[in-house]
């Protein structure tokens, strides 16, 4: 019956019955809106190219040496762990949450360095908040994953980016974690990002 099932209910009986989640057959898949609690994620199997999207882990182990590409956002993290002794791992966190310093400890281990992104994440994050030929926005927020529909970056450097632009001001936090919004103190500036008088 599991071949009937969208992704997150099969990942919600999967963890449910078994108690873990390890079958490779979530790739690129949006897993949302669910809440673990004691789950051991993908200690066998693995999981790339997939998006979590507001779940909440509790108490939750993970092996991320089997997750690739994988980007979490606005999930919470209660007592979660994941396994020593990784060199590197291919995940994105945006608006998550912790009570242990577990996004912190990854993000010190993740791959991929700010200083490094492709040149032109900013144009290509403003330019789709306001396209070529608009003479104005048309609203100041944007919903964050529609970002992600493209070849030209990883997931990992927009994240990175919007993070980026928050700090030095020409982002702002929306009402709503899923949303960026433009700072509109600032438009001179964005203006100048692409290229518009």
């Amino acid at each position: 019956m599991k071949e009937f099932l969208d992704s997150s209910s099969r990942m919600r009986c999967e963890s449910l019955l078994l108690g873990n989640v390890s079958e490779s057959n979530y790739d690129q898949c949006e897993i949302t809106s669910l809440v673990f609690k004691d789950v051991s994620f993908f200690e066998k199997g693995s999981i790339e190219d997939s998006v979590f999207n507001e779940c909440i882990f509790k108490g939750a182990s993970f092996d991320f040496n089997n997750f690739n590409n994988v980007t979490f956002l606005s999930c919470s993290f209660w007592d979660c762990t994941f396994v020593d002794g990784l060199d590197k791992v291919s995940l994105s966190f945006y608006n998550c949450k912790d009570n242990n310093e577990f996004v912190e400890s990854l993000d010190k281990v993740s791959d991929g360095n700010e200083s490094d992104l492709s040149i032109g994440v900013d144009y290509y994050i403003f330019s789709k908040i306001w396209p070529m030929g608009s003479q104005s926005m048309e609203r100041l927020h944007y919903f964050t994953k529609n970002l992600f529909h493209t070849e030209l970056f990883s997931r990992r450097e927009i994240i990175a980016e919007i993070k980026r632009l928050k700090r030095d001001g020409l982002l702002e936090e929306a009402k709503d974690s899923n949303f960026i919004a433009i700072n509109k103190a600032k438009i001179s500036e964005i203006k100048n990002i692409l290229g518009r008088e």
